[in-house]
């Protein structure tokens, strides 16, 4: 543990002032600082448009749109803001990423489109590709994982052929199991791929660094991709916010897959004049409040002490981790840090889920938008605990004991069969 005091940063938070529910589900969404919702209201309070009229108004929310690209630059470490798009989520810049990319090949005369993914991919990360393997000419290529990380064996034999897309997860949303991108991005070169990284839990915990010119932010990690996106409020920003990045000479490659306002120079009956990237991607009025707010939180956690907050996590995780490896029942499901998934013998994870509800805290319970992954592990679902700087040691105690009384409490079967029922369509 460090001397890092999260009851101190927690004076941040509205939420701990008018909540009392212990929150342990930060790997779905994090609460967010005031400095945050200050901002978002401020850019509703006075409501204007971006790269689209002259009047003073517009010109200074183009340019704080602008500045706020350049902020979320800056948080991992890109060599340029021009190559940080605005997007809806992880959800909304995987999804434009592989349209694109698969269309940008396909317009170049590229004959097949090979890609490899895991079994441990969140649905954002799995599904687009999934998607794309209905397309002509397109394979896709699944690998297994060597316990609770991605096998990087089977990678580097599914990359001993050429390949055009390795897309994988930065940090895993079930087990936490952080990936090599170093040894990812030579195995993927060496087979003429891009890789593509989901970081959106991983920027949560780490500082990210894409650009070996600048220096390693304290705690923080030197990633190796080719494009990568995230999300704002897995980072203590708005829901509905994300930010794809993509290498700035093959993001120059790339085609549109969302048409209209502002995203043309110019327009006329045979042609249509491009603006350059990241506009040709934003058609469409942005989210300039939402956008503003995740700049905001990504300006906060610069001006944060990140390695501090790292140990705090980590040193919090293992603790909870070692709690409940001891606890009779408890199967766990992750690696030892801020991320905990595990099941209690005797509970279906809904019941446990709506047990703890009850004692106070919010956790996670399902298949955590990762179906394959939790076959792949032989469960049906899992409860999830995912920490952030501002979770106590406390927070954590309280889990510890309410799953200790659960233990005691197991439910009838036929409270279990229901949930076995209904289950189906939660995730």
């Amino acid at each position: 543990m460090t001397s890092f005091d999260p009851y101190i940063l927690r004076k941040e938070f509205p939420y701990f002032a008018h909540e009392s529910a212990v929150w342990l589900d930060n790997a779905a969404n994090t609460q967010k600082p005031q400095a945050v919702l200050d901002r978002v209201l401020l850019s509703l309070a006075r409501a204007s448009t971006v790269h689209r009229a002259v009047y003073a108004l517009a010109e200074e929310a183009t340019l704080v749109y602008e500045e706020a690209r350049s902020i979320l630059a800056r948080f991992i470490s890109a060599p340029s803001k021009d190559e940080v798009i605005f997007t809806n989520g992880t959800t909304g810049a995987i999804n434009l990423f592989a349209r694109s990319l698969y269309l940008s090949g396909k317009r170049a005369g590229r004959q097949g489109f090979r890609i490899v993914t895991s079994v441990l991919e969140h649905h954002s990360n799995y599904l687009p590709w999934r998607m794309l393997a209905d397309e002509p000419g397109v394979e896709i290529i699944i690998i297994g994982h060597d316990g609770l990380g991605i096998d990087m064996e089977a990678l580097a034999k599914a990359l001993s052929a050429p390949c055009d897309l390795v897309a994988l997860s930065l940090c895993s949303n079930v087990s936490g199991a952080w990936l090599d991108s170093q040894q990812a991005a030579k195995l993927a070169r060496a087979a003429g791929a891009v890789l593509f990284l989901d970081a959106a839990q991983a920027v949560l915990h780490r500082a990210i660094c894409l650009d070996d010119s600048v220096a390693l932010p304290a705690g923080g990690i030197r990633v190796a991709a080719d494009a990568l996106a995230f999300s704002g409020h897995k980072m203590y920003g708005p829901d509905g916010t994300g930010a794809l990045w993509v290498r700035g000479d093959l993001l120059q490659d790339l085609v549109p897959v969302t048409f209209g306002g502002e995203m043309v120079r110019s327009v006329d009956d045979s042609a249509i004049d491009l603006q350059p990237p990241p506009r040709r991607f934003e058609a469409g009025t942005p989210n300039c409040s939402a956008i503003l707010g995740f700049a905001e939180a990504a300006r906060w956690l610069l001006q944060s002490p990140r390695d501090e907050f790292r140990a705090h996590e980590e040193g919090l995780g293992r603790m909870l981790h070692d709690e409940l490896s001891a606890l009779p029942g408890a199967r766990l499901y992750s690696v030892p840090g801020p991320l905990i998934s595990f099941t209690l013998d005797g509970w279906h994870t809904h019941d446990l889920a709506l047990f703890l509800d009850r004692e106070g805290l919010c956790l996670r319970a399902g298949r955590l938008c990762a179906e394959p992954f939790m076959r792949a592990l032989g469960v049906p679902a899992l409860v999830r605990a995912s920490l952030a700087a501002y979770t106590t040691r406390e927070d954590c105690m309280r889990l510890v004991r309410a799953l200790t009384l659960a233990k005691a409490a197991i439910p009838g079967r036929a409270c279990l069969a229901r949930f076995a029922r209904d289950s189906a369509s939660m995730h």
